[in-house]
């Protein structure tokens, strides 16, 4: 009995190490996704295509996604 109530404390302990895990991987991403967004911002309208993006909107949402992350 006390073998079966240790299992789920260390699968939850492995589920927290392995969320924290996602999390920074998913920062990396998002800087990753930052630099993109910056250099490409950079660029001439007539340069990027005949899409718009509004790059300075999107520059300013992985700060809620990073904070909703952290917190």
């Amino acid at each position: 009995m006390t073998l079966g109530l240790g299992s789920p404390v260390r699968a939850q302990a492995g589920d927290t190490a392995s969320e924290k895990a996602r999390l920074a991987a998913a920062l990396r991403q998002m800087d990753v996704i930052e630099h993109l967004v910056a250099q490409e911002a950079t660029r001439p309208r007539e340069q990027r295509g005949r899409y718009h993006l509004d790059y300075a909107r999107l520059a300013a949402d992985p700060d809620h996604l990073r904070a909703g992350i952290r917190d």
